[in-house]
């Protein structure tokens, strides 16, 4: 019988919950994304930051490698997520090496995370 299958579940528990260890339970939330593409980064640069971020051959050694590494993830992914950690931690590094001013970093993920 294909009923044999299946088992007897209390009233409480909901479609796509998980039976854990004898215990039902909701599955995890999704984990929450917030993508943005370099566009939209863009904008939110002040004149002299897009001056540098357009021209990083034209930039000190550590400004032009941050970003072109920032530049060449957009590139690879069309997005990137400004919720993940090493987003974060690559916009920090643009001002770290004086590609952004200083606050700019933590304004612009603020924008953008909104």
């Amino acid at each position: 019988d294909a009923l044999k299958i299946y088992e007897a579940v209390s009233d409480d528990v909901e479609v796509n919950w998980v039976l854990v260890d004898g215990v039902w339970s909701a599955p995890p939330p999704p984990v929450p994304t917030k993508p943005v593409t370099a566009d939209q980064f863009r904008v939110k640069l002040l004149f002299l930051e897009k001056i540098k971020w357009d021209n990083p051959d034209d930039q000190a050694a550590a400004q032009k490698t941050t970003i072109k590494t920032v530049q060449n993830d957009f590139a690879v992914t069309g997005t990137l997520d400004f919720l993940l950690q090493s987003t974060v931690e690559e916009i920090d590094a643009l001002e770290v090496v004086g590609v952004l001013g200083t606050g700019r970093a933590a304004e612009i993920i603020s924008e953008l995370t909104a």
